[in-house]
């Protein structure tokens, strides 16, 4: 009885901060409902340690079509079903309300709200809270990755600082084309993609022309490595040959100013060898955390949004998708390429497309419509725009001492795209084709590799001699050396890749100088 008129009191007399604490509590948790629904409407896929990355780093040049996009349907509906609750609340005390539940039948005491059921509603509501969210994000996973120690990474790290690599008389040019999103997967099942049509038809002939390593007979790419299923953590293992982990101990979070200053990766090896190291894109290459790995890493200059409009070339006022759209970012390429390549000094030249980001990806003047789906269209001009580029590359004087790797930074994010025909994750793969290589590979299909084995097989495309075929966790693919993948198998490699390992932390994270 008590407890009934405790409620009572706490409805009608208004004991204000108990019923604000609650109302509180209740819009987080539809809060977080509705961003869980909106996370997985734009993101299908990622886990909760490249959200929490994403959200410590730097997050300026974020495309305004997100921020909209989640105000709408994120905040805006967690919003509008707590006014109709507070709505509703107000209308319970009224008079008329009383004689409603008199004549239903229905008890008033149902209704009111007291602290033990409140207790329960939140208890349960936690734990339903816990349970979705770790099922679409892999919470516990990621909390285990915190706490459980493995030295696994420690026991087959091979430190690229120490390994002997042995250039080529002549050192021949990289340019290194990250295509957001790029996936094997959208080719047509003949060729080992996933679908019936072949939206790349222009990157599968890439392939059929040039060294393209597969996980079958056809042209089945790279799986995603552990902390490589964004745009950082694809470049960071493709690389440096590493995962992308957080360590989230302390304030250790706030020391992501220094990006892996512990790790040893393409850029730092080729400046030491004399390479100009030059990175371009059509967004703000602070996003992510992009600047600090690149500039920290060996790069020595860049060109993204911001320069676009320090340089002229685009009005302040501009903005397409994330900046500027492909069409711009590969004329942009040619007359950077064409002025490195008139430097007496080799040049690493590397860059990420932007055009088949999720969702939906940006439809440019180039784009036709061949397909129902307009992110379909979006990589059809995609293809052609890279193999008009690559033909481009082939007819320049530097292309006889230049390779190009073309390779996707991770699967794409797009999930209504893939949940349409029925297609699962773990049927997607990372796209992948070297051009020009200085040496031939001893196998090409049926390897089992991950994007952590492009950094090294990288470097012996460019004819570099590597002491044990191997740098960090990454295998030389034009070796016969069998990579991780090869000799643990996916389920055991990303097991042992998730957990937390103190060699990475203190080594490679956060070294003590």
């Amino acid at each position: 009885m008590k407890e009934h008129k405790g409620g009572k009191q706490i409805q009608q007399k208004g004991k204000m901060k108990w019923v604000i604490g609650c109302q509180l509590v209740i819009f987080l948790f539809v809060l977080f409902g509705f961003s869980l629904i909106w996370e997985q409407k734009n993101f299908g896929g990622v886990t909760l340690s490249s959200i929490v990355f994403t959200m410590i780093m730097p997050l300026e040049g974020t495309s305004g079509s997100f921020v909209i996009s989640y105000l709408l349907k994120g905040l805006l509906p967690a919003v509008l079903v707590m006014v109709l609750e507070i709505a509703f609340i107000w209308f319970f005390r009224k008079k008329w309300m009383a004689k409603l539940l008199k004549k239903t039948g229905w008890k008033e005491s149902w209704f009111l709200l007291t602290r033990k059921k409140a207790v329960i509603f939140i208890v349960g509501m936690l734990a339903l809270t816990f349970g979705i969210a770790n099922y679409f994000l892999e919470i516990s996973s990621f909390i285990r990755s915190q706490y459980v120690v493995s030295t696994f990474i420690e026991e087959h790290y091979k430190e690229p600082k120490t390994t002997k690599l042995v250039f080529p008389e002549k050192k021949r040019n990289l340019i290194y084309i990250f295509v957001e999103s790029g996936e094997s997967s959208l080719q047509d099942k003949e060729n080992g993609g996933v679908f019936d049509t072949n939206y790349i038809p222009e990157m599968t002939r890439l392939e059929k022309e040039n060294v393209s390593f597969s996980q079958n007979e056809q042209f089945k790419g790279a799986n995603v490595t552990v902390g490589g299923g964004w745009t950082m953590g694809g470049m960071v293992s493709e690389g440096t040959g590493l995962p992308l982990k957080l360590a989230i101990q302390g304030n250790s979070m706030d020391k992501f100013e220094y990006f892996l200053p512990g790790a040893t990766g393409l850029g730092d090896i080729l400046k030491e060898e004399g390479y100009y190291n030059y990175f371009m894109c059509g967004s703000d290459l602070v996003f992510g955390g992009r600047k600090s790995y690149l500039t920290q890493h060996g790069y020595e200059d860049y060109f993204d949004y911001y320069s676009a409009i320090d340089e002229g070339k685009i009005d302040k006022d501009y903005f397409e998708w994330w900046g500027f759209e492909d069409q711009k970012l590969y004329s942009y390429a040619k007359e950077k390429l064409t002025n490195l390549a008139k430097k007496d000094q080799p040049f690493n030249f590397t860059m990420l497309t932007v055009d088949t980001h999720h969702i939906g990806g940006y439809v440019c003047p180039k784009c036709k419509k061949e397909h129902e789906d307009q992110y379909g269209n979006v990589w059809s001009c995609a293809s052609k725009q890279v193999a008009e580029f690559v033909q481009w590359i082939q007819q320049q004087d530097f292309y006889e001492n230049t390779t190009i790797v073309i390779c996707g930074d991770h699967c794409s994010m797009d999930p209504d795209f893939y949940a349409k025909y029925n297609i699962q994750m773990e049927q997607r793969k990372v796209f992948n084709v070297f051009i020009n290589s200085a040496v031939q590979p001893q196998k090409v299909k049926n390897r089992r590799f991950t994007t952590l084995d492009f950094f090294p097989s990288t470097l012996a495309a460019l004819g570099v001699q590597i002491d044990g075929e191997q740098l960090a966790l990454g295998v030389n693919l034009f070796s016969d050396k069998k990579t991780l993948a090869e000799q643990y198998g996916y389920d055991s490699l990303y097991e042992e890749l998730k957990k937390k390992s103190k060699f990475y932390n203190e080594k490679l994270l956060f070294p003590k100088k």
